[in-house]
């Protein structure tokens, strides 16, 4: 090794420690191993392009997450964005894990399921179509947007079985992604939400009592905490609520320009208009988590998917639908998952259907 990768090396595992909080951090410790979220990992970037000089993105950190590896990977140029549409959260050797972005079209935040999914496969992120530069002009109808998705999962797994995990908004998409797999003659053996509800027909209008364009803007900033503002909001307007998240953006997506942020604001509410309505059926088990105060925020109804699927599995979590993908809910989730994974290897394959049947089971 050279003294340069060495002393590299070096200051890296210096960084890991200071961004994580931890005294001391070996060649080949892992950064989401060691408790690291998105946000830790934003700040390690940062400080790394303080220190060394270096353009690192947050996805070099996924793709490089020890001291070693990602020392050697900074002697390489950086070409690969961490907007892409699809890109590893871990690398494996198994079968693939795709986890479908939220509202905000960014798939950072599933850095905590890294550790707690034990079973070795790797985890791709799935990001929404526009929020790449090189995309940002690209109009899209609803059915090309789902098209795009099928096209990036299958550039990673040829044919199924696939496996899906979304929160929020990224499981009415990953619903839908699996439908059009199954349609198209492949199979799912996990279709995992996270807090998510199906959507009928002009819901997000019923909601908010605004025509159609204006719902949806309103929604999303609802959901981004727009109006938890303190003191009089005003009605929302794409430029404010813009405004609002490159502002307030750091913990969520990490400090973007606002042109990026531009992009990801436009794309979440085209993304949003597209999968607004819930309709075909998942042949399949649906494992459902849903977190304690689902049925406050979306009403005991809103949440049956049932008539979406031929069988749901229900968990029920202890915490808040927005900190579903904190460390400590997090490590359930994965658990869960890990369990459902170990169904799919077994006896599962061989399972009956059983029409709507629903289990719900608190944790």
């Amino acid at each position: 090794m050279s003294a340069d990768l060495h002393l590299r090396r070096a200051i890296i595992a210096r960084l890991f420690a200071e961004s994580l909080g931890v005294a001391e951090v070996g060649p080949d410790d892992g950064f989401f191993h060691l408790g690291g979220r998105s946000i830790e990992a934003m700040t390690l970037a940062a400080k790394i392009r303080s220190a060394l000089g270096a353009e690192v993105g947050i996805r070099q950190i996924f793709e490089a997450p020890s001291p070693r590896r990602l020392a050697a990977s900074l002697t390489r140029p950086n070409t690969r964005s961490s907007l892409s549409p699809v890109f590893p959260l871990r690398i494996g050797l198994g079968t693939p894990i795709f986890c479908v972005h939220p509202l905000i079209g960014l798939s950072w935040c599933y850095s905590t399921l890294i550790d707690p999914i034990k079973s070795g496969d790797p985890i791709y992120a799935l990001q929404a179509q526009g929020i790449e530069p090189s995309n940002e002009h690209r109009r899209l109808t609803a059915d090309e947007r789902l098209e795009c998705y099928v096209r990036c999962v299958k550039s990673i797994q040829e044919t199924g079985p696939y496996r899906l995990i979304g929160w929020s908004l990224g499981g009415n998409i990953a619903h839908s992604i699996a439908c059009r797999l199954q349609g198209q003659g492949d199979s799912v053996s996990l279709l995992a939400l996270l807090g998510s509800f199906p959507a009928p027909a002009g819901l997000f209008q019923a909601r908010s009592g605004l025509p159609t364009a204006g719902a949806y803007l309103d929604y999303a900033a609802t959901q981004m905490g727009y109006h938890d503002r303190p003191g009089p909001i005003p009605a929302v307007t794409m430029k404010d609520f813009t405004d609002f998240v490159h502002e307030n953006s750091g913990r969520r997506i990490g400090h973007l320009s606002y042109a990026d942020v531009t992009r990801i604001v436009h794309t979440s509410i085209e993304t949003l208009k597209a999968f607004s309505q819930t309709g075909d059926k998942f042949s399949g088990r649906l494992l459902l988590i849903e977190s304690a105060d689902s049925d406050i925020e979306h009403g005991e109804q809103d949440t049956d998917w049932s008539s979406y699927a031929d069988e749901t599995v229900t968990h029920v979590i202890d915490c808040r639908h927005g900190d579903m993908l904190e460390p400590g809910p997090a490590s359930t989730i994965g658990s869960i998952v890990s369990d459902e994974l170990s169904i799919g290897r077994g006896a599962h394959h061989a399972r009956s259907k059983r029409s709507a049947a629903v289990t719900r089971r608190p944790l």
